[in-house]
């Protein structure tokens, strides 16, 4: 039996991790090195300073597009979920502590990607993201605190696409060993599964 303490709301967590993950999105664009005024700027050196920021841009939308769909995926988990418990709070607090770390591992990553063990803070980052989040699903599912008209074909459903937040993360670990400054490029794998899975949906 699960004790539930009725001081935890699903409410006010939900808003704290919309807060932490508006948060994080918005530091991202700080890994983008703005242009510095250093007085008279001839045209070819403005060429060059958008060429120059093209590595960094991409680092920044592949990390917003990952933000995003973890907050998407966590939003729409909400309303599956009838009671929280402890357990599930901190193992939310974990998560929340992986997210914020994110523009970090991300700005790790735009300056040293050229290099395997530049990769490895921003990989390990997203695993442990994926790791978390299908262990707090389970917990839900294991602790009966998800709604009771939710079907074992949604709970399935949920659970393997769960899996490539750890899946992903592994096939890009595996690509930097060969072609560092590229596997961020394996995480628009989890931008496509979504946007698969909702034409699914809609069928």
């Amino acid at each position: 039996m699960t004790i539930v303490d009725p001081r935890l709301s699903k409410n006010r967590l939900s808003t704290l991790m919309d807060g932490i993950f508006a948060i994080a999105m918005t530091i991202l664009i700080l890994g983008v090195t703005p242009p510095s005024n250093v007085g008279n700027i001839t045209q070819p050196q403005v060429i060059n300073y958008l060429i120059s920021i093209i590595p960094e841009y991409i680092s920044f939308i592949i990390s917003f597009l990952i933000i995003s769909i973890l907050w998407l995926n966590s939003h729409a988990q909400f309303k599956y979920i009838t009671n929280i418990n402890s357990s599930y709070l901190w193992l939310s607090i974990y998560e929340l502590i992986a997210i914020v770390s994110i523009p970090l591992t991300t700005a790790i990553f735009t300056s040293y990607g050229n290099f395997t063990v530049g990769t490895i803070p921003f990989n390990i980052n997203l695993l442990v993201i994926g790791i978390i989040n299908i262990t707090k699903w389970n917990h839900l599912v294991k602790n009966n605190l998800l709604i009771p008209d939710i079907s074992k074909e949604e709970i399935d459903t949920i659970s393997k696409s769960k899996k490539s937040f750890i899946i992903i993360p592994i096939i890009s670990m595996i690509v930097s060993v060969f072609i560092p400054l590229y596997c961020g490029l394996v995480y628009f794998l989890i931008f496509i599964q979504t946007r698969l899975n909702n034409k699914f949906k809609k069928i």
